[in-house]
């Protein structure tokens, strides 16, 4: 089993653990992290072919990666976790929550692809997929196009710099595994407490589909923040922080 690089802060009982979305690594969580306080202690994970996580030769799914997510907790003795997953890593969390109940406390969706998958990438095919990367404008473009509201320029350029360096099968299977997951039948079955926050301004993971999803989760709250894009955690920290903190009790 492929072993995830992690970055760790914080101290105490409460244990978070985050997972990223696609085109992304541990480093989007830096600002969540920088604020963990007592009785918290928060691990963001770099998912297979991500930030330090070598890439893996097994089919990339969805379910594969919740697979990751459990052996991760083992590994690092987490009994029980209060989950956070972001776009992709919001559909991973989903799974992990409906297949390892026993490990999740409390779960949080952050602009979380919904329970029927997400088509938006992969649907333009793989050659088109590969093209955007190649163009260095339009690919920086996309990027800023998930975090409208971003104003930390040098922190900018360090996620762009992180999101060339993926590899092309990492890239293309993400894509496609967010096309190919749907988990619609499975999701009432989602027992954790849960906060779903949805950005307003998401351009992305579309409201409708958010509060579908919320919806199907028994104990969910369903938190929006206004004047943000797609990725709350590092266009408003400062909010998103107080939401999900108060959340989770930290």
């Amino acid at each position: 089993m492929t072993e995830l690089h992690f970055i760790k802060a914080g101290s105490g009982d409460k244990k978070i653990v985050f997972i990223h979305g696609n085109l992304a690594s541990s480093l989007w969580w830096k600002k969540t992290l920088s604020d963990i306080k007592a009785p918290c202690e928060g691990y963001a994970v770099d998912l297979p072919g991500c930030g330090k996580t070598k890439e893996t030769k097994a089919v990339t799914t969805l379910e594969y990666l919740a697979s990751l997510i459990n052996n991760f907790l083992t590994t690092s003795e987490l009994e029980r976790v209060a989950l956070v997953g972001h776009s992709m890593g919001g559909g991973i969390a989903q799974l992990t929550a409906i297949n390892y109940p026993e490990r999740i406390e409390k779960l949080v969706l952050v602009n979380s692809i919904p329970m029927h998958g997400f088509q938006g990438f992969y649907s333009y095919g793989e050659d088109k997929l590969r093209q955007l990367r190649q163009r260095d404008t339009v690919f920086r473009k996309s990027i800023k196009n998930v975090m409208p509201k971003l104003r930390d320029s040098e922190f900018f350029e360090e996620i762009v710099t992180q999101a060339k360096a993926i590899s092309d099968n990492t890239y293309i299977s993400h894509s496609k595994a967010m096309y190919d997951a749907n988990w619609t039948d499975r999701i009432g079955m989602i027992n954790s407490p849960t906060l779903f926050i949805q950005g307003q301004l998401d351009r992305f993971v579309t409201m409708k589909g958010s509060l579908k999803t919320a919806k199907a989760i028994k104990n969910c709250i369903f938190v929006t923040i206004p004047n943000c894009g797609h990725s709350p955690m590092v266009e408003v920290p400062d909010e998103f922080n107080k939401v999900l903190f108060d959340f989770v009790g930290c």
